[in-house]
Protein backbone atom coordinates (compact mmCIF):
# COMPACT_ATOMS: atom_id res chain seq x y z
CA UNK A 1 0.00 0.00 0.00
CA UNK A 2 1.34 2.76 -1.34
CA UNK A 3 0.11 6.34 0.54
CA UNK A 4 -0.96 8.29 -2.64
CA UNK A 5 -2.70 5.03 -3.09
CA UNK A 6 -7.08 5.49 -3.02
CA UNK A 7 -6.78 2.41 -0.18
CA UNK A 8 -4.86 4.73 1.73
CA UNK A 9 -6.91 7.41 1.14
CA UNK A 10 -10.32 6.72 1.75
CA UNK A 11 -10.21 3.09 3.99
CA UNK A 12 -6.70 3.01 5.91
CA UNK A 13 -6.20 6.78 6.97
CA UNK A 14 -10.05 7.59 7.53
CA UNK A 15 -10.74 4.12 10.04
CA UNK A 16 -7.00 4.34 11.89
CA UNK A 17 -7.78 8.16 12.59
CA UNK A 18 -11.45 7.47 13.48
CA UNK A 19 -10.25 4.58 15.76
CA UNK A 20 -7.29 6.83 17.27
CA UNK A 21 -9.33 9.77 18.47
CA UNK A 22 -12.26 7.37 19.53
CA UNK A 23 -9.47 5.50 22.01
CA UNK A 24 -7.92 8.57 22.41
CA UNK A 25 -10.64 9.46 24.56
CA UNK A 26 -10.55 6.86 26.59
CA UNK A 27 -7.10 6.09 27.16
CA UNK A 28 -3.77 7.88 25.68
CA UNK A 29 -1.66 4.43 25.76
CA UNK A 30 -4.58 2.88 24.23
CA UNK A 31 -4.61 5.38 21.46
CA UNK A 32 -0.91 5.23 21.24
CA UNK A 33 -0.79 1.12 20.97
CA UNK A 34 -3.49 1.59 18.08
CA UNK A 35 -1.30 3.75 16.12
CA UNK A 36 1.79 1.40 16.89
CA UNK A 37 -0.56 -1.67 15.58
CA UNK A 38 -2.06 0.29 12.88
CA UNK A 39 1.69 1.02 11.63
CA UNK A 40 3.14 -2.23 11.73
CA UNK A 41 0.11 -3.19 9.37
CA UNK A 42 0.85 -0.81 7.09
CA UNK A 43 4.56 -1.09 6.63
CA UNK A 44 3.36 -4.53 6.47
CA UNK A 45 2.01 -4.09 3.42
CA UNK A 46 -1.36 -4.52 4.12
CA UNK A 47 -0.71 -8.19 5.36
CA UNK A 48 0.01 -9.78 8.95
CA UNK A 49 2.59 -12.03 7.39
CA UNK A 50 5.78 -10.24 7.74
CA UNK A 51 4.67 -8.49 11.13
CA UNK A 52 4.71 -11.36 13.15
CA UNK A 53 8.66 -10.49 13.74
CA UNK A 54 7.80 -6.71 14.44
CA UNK A 55 4.87 -7.64 17.10
CA UNK A 56 7.67 -9.28 19.28
CA UNK A 57 9.77 -6.51 19.16
CA UNK A 58 6.93 -4.61 20.12
CA UNK A 59 7.34 -5.10 24.02
CA UNK A 60 10.77 -3.54 24.07
CA UNK A 61 9.23 -0.24 22.51
CA UNK A 62 6.60 -0.12 25.27
CA UNK A 63 8.81 0.57 28.26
Amino acid sequence: MLFNSYLFLFIFLPLVLGIYYLCGHLHTRLAAAWVCLASLIFYGGGTLCLCWCWLLQLPSTMD
